[in-house]
């Protein structure tokens, strides 16, 4: 159970910490788990994973977001390409190996939903923690075969479509994987709540997706996704494209 964001193009980081603090402390959106703003929060760790020189950064925390003073050190950082992740932990204890977002190689992987029973990956990839999202992380990585680095679009479709269809247990399967020159989001829920929605905001200069719409950006056209989708955004030219289920 978790709150999370992709961001691609001009922004401020900063912009997103505080959208970030507002959904873990529940005061962003009505939904479902929260009828009430700020009844419903999310303070089992946070993450964010952005890009510097081409190269992935990641820093993680299992404390609260909106208690933890360290974020403030990412708020001046200048970078095109973030992805942010708040923690309500369902699977796995509070620590940091559980922390969202989870890294291998050029790819980055954050996930909200709960998914039950035995998730296939191959075992040479080292699982840090014990959370289903991380093993879901290498299911689909396992999925796209040896060439991780590949960069073939359809490829990588395919091998969502097929490793998400082969689980049947599950809250929702959504995730964010990001890879330095496009990134792909997945969106797939079986309560079909409120909660488990994504969304899309886009202007000419800026893409963002997301658990919950954000404040303070207002040029943004937003839309929510819908069951199935599999959104690819190309990180320099900002281009989307959608493929249904």
């Amino acid at each position: 159970m978790c709150r999370m964001i992709f961001a691609a193009g001009d922004f401020e980081l900063s912009q997103l910490i505080d959208n970030l603090i507002l959904m873990a402390k529940g005061e962003n959106e009505l939904h479902e788990n929260n009828p009430e703003l700020g009844t419903y929060q999310h303070a089992h760790g946070w993450g964010i994973a952005y890009l510097d020189q081409g190269e992935w950064i990641v820093k993680k925390s299992e404390k609260a977001v909106f208690e933890d003073s360290e974020i403030n050190e990412l708020r001046t950082v200048k970078t095109n390409l973030a992805v942010l992740h708040v923690r309500r932990a369902t699977n796995g204890v509070i620590s940091y190996d559980n922390t969202h977002p989870f890294q291998f190689r050029n790819y980055v992987f954050c996930h909200n939903g709960t998914l039950r029973g035995k998730i296939d990956y191959d075992q040479w990839f080292h699982v840090d923690g014990k959370t289903d999202s991380e093993k879901l992380f290498y299911s689909v990585l396992t999925e796209i075969k040896e060439d991780y680095d590949d960069y073939d679009e359809n490829k990588v479709i395919t091998a969502i479509r097929t490793d998400t269809e082969r689980y049947q247990d599950y809250t929702a399967l959504n995730f964010i994987l990001a890879r330095v020159k496009e990134s792909y989001v997945h969106y797939l829920s079986q309560d079909k709540s409120q909660y488990h929605q994504m969304k899309m905001g886009k202007s000419d200069n800026l893409v963002i997706v997301s658990s919950e719409k954000l404040k303070n950006l207002p040029n943004l056209q937003w839309n929510a996704l819908e069951q199935g989708d599999i959104v690819t955004i190309n990180n320099q030219t900002l281009e989307t494209s959608i493929n249904k289920r």
